[in-house]
């Protein structure tokens, strides 16, 4: 059986405050990668969700930034 892909982007997208881009991959039934550059940062992360829990890919995003700017050395 093969799989069918929706590719809700195919380039980056910046977000609000052009701290961010984000680009995501979905499979049909499946789950979504997403792949999340933050610039100010330069921290690049790399996440698989499952499709149903996509509503929640800010959550993920503001939790990886959380995590980040707490485990950096000044």
């Amino acid at each position: 059986m093969g799989y069918a892909f929706i590719n809700v982007s195919t380039q980056y997208i910046n977000l609000e405050d052009d701290k961010e881009e984000i680009f995501v991959d979905c499979e049909l039934g499946g789950s979504c990668r997403l792949n999340i550059y933050y610039s100010d940062l330069q921290l690049s992360l790399r996440a698989e969700i499952p499709g149903d829990a996509f509503p929640q890919w800010r959550a993920v995003k503001d939790g990886a930034r959380t995590l980040r700017e707490r485990w950096m050395v000044r």
